[in-house]
């Protein structure tokens, strides 16, 4: 089959639906000829060949503005609709919304959708409106202004063109049920590549032995709680260090507020290649984010046996048994996060545990098998 990938984020720059995407394709490969439909920079080539069946097509450049999101909506969603293809996959939410353009000319085109985000709650923080808190969640941001309200319905008549949808975690299924979706909705977890994220790789580490070495990265975003995570460090003793990757529209306020304090590095953007090495010099990972679903990123900390601290939000207690494979501190409370990473500090089993979550219930291997199974149905009805 000829398949059409479609997401807003892919691989160097940073992102958990471009790592999936990227290792799904090259998995599909030898059976299937995959074509990628993505946002890049001016770095990157508009159209990458990566083997005989694998094609990226960049339509346009990554951007935080509004305009520049429903100009790339425009662009993927009529080239979707006049390309020949036997099945189309969007992998993130955001670049979902094309689906309204393609449908109309793709109506016997199977459509799979990925549900590892929300976009009308990625819409609610990044206008911060007066009022709103990211750690008021999805539910919320639904029926937070008329503006919201519009757009949970516009998404919800979006999400009715999907032949399958399947969430990374089961309070996404929740979430869906709740805004009203009719299909029926599937859970197949993020998986990750444990052969890749492995302990036993060796990177460097310039800092010195005794310091807990904490990391974190994500976008720069308000949702991601970078903010936490800084006022959580200046409760820390002065052996803790901590490397932030990332940028986004936030960076400037972020540096700001970190301003005069030597023990946090921001360390710019990491492509996901170099993560595996960035993890083996570092201690504990963190994630921050006030609302979040599935992360790749806690699970590659995970994979690697790190000790893990992250937000009792969304689907992360799905992950996380706190105290077991890592620690969980509630929404916006930078006291509770410093005293969990303390805790993490002391405490290296929480590690192993964490691998072998990873390794039993988010494997690459166990993923692609089950979004495999969904490819040779249709497959099956296309030959029929």
């Amino acid at each position: 089959m000829k398949i059409l990938y479609i997401t807003t984020k892919f691989p160097p720059l940073p992102g958990g639906p471009g790592s999936n995407a990227l290792a799904l394709a090259k998995r599909f490969t030898n059976q299937h000829k995959i074509v990628i439909y993505t946002l890049g920079d001016h770095n990157l080539p508009r159209v990458e060949y990566l083997n005989a069946n694998l094609q990226v097509v960049r339509l346009g450049h990554n951007t935080s503005k509004f305009a520049g999101f429903l100009w790339f909506l425009l662009r993927v969603g009529l080239k979707v609709a006049f390309t020949q293809c036997d099945l189309i996959h969007f992998h993130d939410v955001t670049s979902a919304l094309a689906i309204l353009i393609v449908a109309p000319f793709k109506k016997r085109t199977p459509k799979i959708l990925k549900y590892g985000g929300d976009f009308v709650y990625e819409y609610c923080c990044l206008r911060q409106f007066k009022g709103w808190n990211p750690a008021f969640g999805v539910k919320k941001a639904w029926n937070y202004k008329l503006e919201t309200r519009i757009l949970a319905k516009i998404t919800r008549i979006a999400y009715a063109n999907f032949n399958i949808i399947y969430s990374n975690n089961e309070y996404g299924k929740f979430l869906l049920k709740k805004l009203g979706v009719k299909n029926e909705v599937k859970v197949i977890r993020n998986g990750i590549n444990i052969q890749q994220f492995d302990p036993s790789l060796t990177g460097e580490n310039s800092k010195n032995k005794n310091d807990q070495i904490v990391f974190a990265s994500g976008r720069f975003v308000p949702w991601k709680g970078f903010e936490v995570l800084i006022e959580a460090f200046q409760l820390l003793d002065s052996n803790f260090q901590l490397l932030i990757a990332g940028s986004g529209p936030e960076e400037a306020k972020l540096k700001a507020k970190a301003s005069g304090n030597r023990r946090i590095e921001f360390i710019g953007n990491v492509s996901w290649n170099e993560i595996p090495r960035i993890l083996t010099g570092v201690d504990i990972f963190v994630q921050a984010s006030l609302f979040d679903w599935c992360p790749n990123s806690l699970l590659e900390a995970m994979a690697m046996g790190k000790r893990v601290v992250a937000c009792r939000t969304g689907a992360i207690p799905e992950i996380i048994d706190s105290g077991e494979n890592g620690y969980l501190f509630e929404p916006n409370n930078a006291s509770d996060l410093a005293e969990k990473i303390l805790l993490a500090s002391k405490n290296e089993m929480i590690g192993c545990r964490a691998r072998e979550k990873v390794a039993r219930e988010y494997n690459f291997n166990q993923m692609a098998k089950e979004i495999g199974n969904i490819y040779q149905i249709f497959e099956k009805m296309k030959n029929y």
